[in-house]
């Protein structure tokens, strides 16, 4: 475990690399004590979710446009 901390702090101290990470999980809510797993699957489906309403919204307006309105006829009004 040691020499994966150093090969990731480079040349900056121990200490201060340690400080930068719990910057990090702070401005990020991020508790390495907790699985992030979870969170990021959350965050994942929304973005996914997202995706679907955009994708739903441009179908909808082009499908409109390209489509003509329904003509009267004398059953239907």
């Amino acid at each position: 475990m040691k020499q994966h901390l150093d090969e990731m702090k480079g040349s900056v101290s121990s200490s201060e690399f340690i400080e930068t990470m719990l910057s990090y999980f702070e401005r990020n809510g991020v508790d390495p004590r907790t699985s992030i797993n979870g969170k990021f699957k959350t965050l994942e489906l929304q973005g996914i979710e997202r995706i679907i309403k955009i994708i739903r919204a441009i179908e909808k307006d082009k499908i409109d446009k390209l489509l003509p309105a329904p003509k009267c006829t004398v059953m239907f009004c």
